[in-house]
């Protein structure tokens, strides 16, 4: 169900969203993550994981929210809410508003922040931010806020320029590997006036 949701992704978002079976094993077995786990008939049909233990979520960066939530961080109480699937069957269902609403009573239980990406696809596409708005003002007091985006751009190089760079290229690798080998080494003394923070 896992992959189902998310292998689609692979072609349409550049920051891969598919886990690797044994890195998503050990978020469901990771007793700080908390599952939402949707069920219909007694079978699961959709699962959501948020975490506040932060260091544990792959390619965010803890002291970024530290810093702009330094009230809640102080407190443990920024959230990340790693993913949300819901499979096919269900998928127009009220399952995903469910999952994600529950993510958001996590977080609410302590007056905590929930921080979660989408990529353009699905904002596109699926209006995702504008879902989640919808379902984060059902909180009293609620806000919602974009607070970073990262842009990717390609450049397509056929050919190099016939007059040349207009400044001097860096040296290949392999001359950069031979400058190094034949480089003079340097012992550096440990100094006592540095600390460890």
């Amino acid at each position: 169900m896992y992959a189902t949701a998310f292998e689609p992704l692979q072609e349409l978002a550049l920051l891969s969203h598919l886990y690797p079976r044994r890195d998503f094993e050990a978020l469901l077995d990771d007793e700080r993550v908390t599952k939402l786990i949707a069920r219909a008939d007694g079978r699961p049909v959709g699962m959501a994981m948020v975490t506040n233990e932060l260091s544990i979520v792959p390619q965010i960066s803890p002291p970024f929210l530290h810093k702009r939530y330094p009230e809640e961080a102080a407190r443990s109480a920024v959230f990340f809410g790693i993913m949300v699937f819901v499979a096919e069957s269900h998928a127009r269902s009220t399952v995903f508003a469910r999952l994600v609403a529950g993510m958001g009573q996590v977080t609410a239980e302590a007056s905590g922040v929930i921080v979660f990406d989408i990529c353009r696809h699905n904002l596109d596409a699926l209006e995702l931010d504008r879902q989640i708005e919808t379902i984060a003002h059902w909180f009293p007091g609620a806000t919602f806020d974009l607070i970073d985006q990262q842009s990717y751009f390609g450049a397509r190089l056929p050919a190099l320029p016939e007059r040349g760079l207009p400044i001097s290229p860096i040296q290949s690798v392999s001359d950069v590997a031979a400058e190094s080998a034949n480089a003079p080494t340097a012992e550096v003394e440990p100094r006592s006036s540095l600390s460890a923070r």
